[in-house]
């Protein structure tokens, strides 16, 4: 899949979803997760994307977490954690407080987080502990 396919591919897929075609949206973003020449780094969005939509329309909440699972484990062989920290804040949401905190406490301890990613998180953590 070349740069223009995917980037149409998730404006068909955002478009969908604000246009009511949520399952649609939904297909798309498997599709590209499931896409074996799309980047591990678009994976961990694409993965957020599909979280944020299944979360959307009422998908149970094991499903909508191994999706955030699913893009952490690519996202992190490249030390990145978006998709980590968009989980922490989808189960703050929840009131997940606990486990939210968790998430964020385990980022801090990446040694490849800059320093504004690490004051976001401590602080993140402190408002959780409030």
């Amino acid at each position: 899949m070349d740069y223009d396919e995917f980037a149409q591919a998730m404006r068909a897929a955002s478009d969908a979803h604000e246009a009511g075609r949520s399952s649609e949206a939904v297909d798309t973003y498997r599709r590209l997760l499931d896409d074996p020449t799309l980047a591990d780094v678009d994976k961990a969005m694409v993965a957020v994307n599909l979280a944020t939509v299944l979360s959307a329309v009422g998908a149970p909440n094991s499903e909508i977490e191994g999706v955030y699972d699913r893009g952490i484990s690519v996202e992190s062989r490249w030390m990145r954690g978006f998709a980590t920290e968009s989980k922490a804040v989808w189960l703050a949401g929840l009131g997940r407080v606990d486990a939210a905190r968790r998430v964020y406490q385990s980022l801090l301890g990446q040694g490849w987080a800059s320093m504004s990613d690490r004051h976001r998180w401590a602080s993140n953590v402190e408002k959780l502990s409030a």
